[in-house]
């Protein structure tokens, strides 16, 4: 009808109620934060927490972000067996972010932020976990940036080992800048391991001396006195 107000669209309905319950968790955080830490009594009340950490992270509220990921992530971690639907809704979470513009808004923060700017944008790159690796690479291989690509790379050893195929694949694209290359080998030495060692290896002959001089210290990192058959 003419004039009325679209409020029956269950979408609308979900993101006023996503807003309000946002304003709720800022203006009682300590209350809340000792709701966080009862979930394991009550881990119903965690989907509701879950939704609105995107919602904080427009808000430039890493902090408050970070404390419902970390607090339904402990739960879920320590008692598995009794909350088998709270490590899918932690997931959930990380995929929400990936998925929405609010990741290229969390890079472009950092390259504009203060320090401690960058510090909690870079801890919650870093909490993305495995559904935050695809564009944490494509951000690296993409930055001018040298801080940026410092932390990504960070973000990305943090992480650890769920990197390392994404990481291969990627080094294994044609036309990969020397510098990305660089990057991603970095990477890949501060994870170490047999499997890193063995991507690291196949760019011990790379056609660029600074790809090759980074896959000489990555070996080094990751396999210790046996690159020296390599190396020789």
């Amino acid at each position: 009808m003419p004039g009325r107000c679209d409020t029956d669209d269950p979408r609308l309905q979900e993101a006023l109620a996503i807003r309000q319950f946002a304003d709720e968790y800022l203006a009682h955080e300590p209350q809340h934060g000792e709701r966080l830490r009862a979930l394991r009594d009550n881990p119903g009340e965690a989907a509701a927490y879950a939704r609105i950490v995107p919602e904080l992270l427009r808000r430039d509220k890493y902090t408050a972000a970070l404390t419902i990921l970390r607090g339904i992530e402990s739960v879920a971690t320590s008692n598995a067996t009794s909350t088998p639907g709270l490590a899918a809704l932690v997931e959930s979470i990380r995929a929400a972010v990936v998925a929405d513009d609010l990741f290229h808004t969390l890079v472009e923060r950092f390259r504009t932020g203060s320090t401690g700017v960058r510090q909690k944008v870079v801890e919650v790159l870093t909490a993305l976990g495995k559904p935050g690796i695809p564009p944490l690479i494509e951000a690296l291989v993409g930055s001018e940036d040298a801080e940026l690509r410092r932390h990504l790379v960070d973000a990305l050893t943090q992480i650890g080992s769920p990197v390392l195929w994404a990481t291969r694949l990627v080094l294994e694209r044609p036309g990969l800048s020397p510098r990305a290359a660089r990057d991603l080998l970095a990477v890949l030495a501060h994870i170490g391991g047999a499997e890193a060692a063995h991507t690291v290896r196949r760019h011990l002959s790379h056609p660029d001396t600074g790809v090759r001089e980074e896959a000489i210290a990555a070996l080094v990192k990751t396999s210790g006195r046996e690159a020296e058959n390599d190396l020789l």
